[in-house]
């Protein structure tokens, strides 16, 4: 018998196969790589899917799925003023996508911008559903996740009560002081 997360990989496998021929229509022969590229961002591998989803982007500028699978990968990596510019990018291209503000809210949240990151997650909450609420059951089966994960909701009211406190009282801290920073932990 398979094991449960070889199982999933499987499923998961398959499932990006099936997007990648509904995909194919828009990103002509770059499909394959955007396929790639996104299965490669499951597994964990951010350097190659960055890679992936900018050869997509560069054949395809205004693709927002290879746009964003750029930015969510190059926040992983750590190259925030890269990814920054690809959620410019985004939001140029969608500005009413509430979904663009919720990953630019993210990016803030980790380069330790919280008031701007509280901002968009305002935002986005109130009209992007996935963002708001956590990852969906499919989500959570391709990527392996045994618990619903944090959404912006939780971590909107996690920063602004922790921004209300005194400064001395707070458990954020800008990325410098970031080893003293106690986790967000979601509470099930």
């Amino acid at each position: 018998m398979r094991s449960k997360t070889s199982l999933t990989a499987a499923i998961g496998a398959t499932l990006f196969a099936v997007v990648a021929i509904a995909e194919f229509r828009t990103l002509g022969t770059s499909s394959n790589a955007y396929a790639t590229a996104k299965s490669a961002y499951t597994v964990g591998n951010f350097a190659r899917a960055e890679r992936l989803f900018a050869h997509v982007a560069r054949k395809h500028p205004e693709n927002v799925e290879a746009l964003q699978g750029l930015a969510m990968a190059r926040l992983q990596s750590g190259n925030i003023d890269a990814a920054r510019r690809n959620i410019a990018a985004l939001i140029a291209i969608e500005s009413g996508n509430t979904c663009h503000l919720a990953l630019r809210g993210i990016m803030h949240d980790i380069a330790g911008e919280y008031r701007n990151a509280v901002a968009d997650y305002t935002t986005a909450a109130q009209g992007c559903a996935a963002a708001t609420h956590g990852a969906t059951w499919w989500q959570r089966m391709t990527l392996d996740l045994h618990a619903q994960t944090p959404a912006i909701a939780k971590r909107l009211a996690y920063l602004r009560r922790e921004l209300s406190r005194p400064l001395a009282e707070r458990r954020i801290f800008p990325p410098r002081l970031r080893a003293r920073q106690s986790r967000f932990v979601q509470s099930v």
